[in-house]
């Protein structure tokens, strides 16, 4: 596994991509939540438009179809990014 996160500040948009394969289709499965499939329906992206200000119950539907693995670094990246909002905001 190639996990790999992308997040570009202009936009508020972060990529995260859990296999190096091509992008065969995608599907919008929740408002801001964008997942990637392969040719054999195995998720290795997923786009989150909106990541300031994106409705974290929107996630409990991404979250059952993720690998153990990335469910840990999706916590660690919006635990990061609400340390550095939080500490932007005072």
């Amino acid at each position: 596994m190639s996990f790999q996160i992308n997040y570009d500040q202009e936009v508020d948009a972060a990529y995260f991509r859990l296999e190096n394969e091509t992008v065969l289709d995608s599907e919008e499965i929740a408002d801001g939540i964008i997942v990637d499939y392969n040719q054999h329906n195995k998720i290795v992206g997923v786009e989150l438009l909106g990541v300031k200000t994106i409705n974290l119950g929107n996630l409990a539907v991404l979250i059952p179809l993720l690998p153990e693995s990335f469910k840990a670094q999706i916590k660690d990246f919006f635990s990061l990014e609400f340390k550095t909002i939080e500490k932007s905001t005072y």
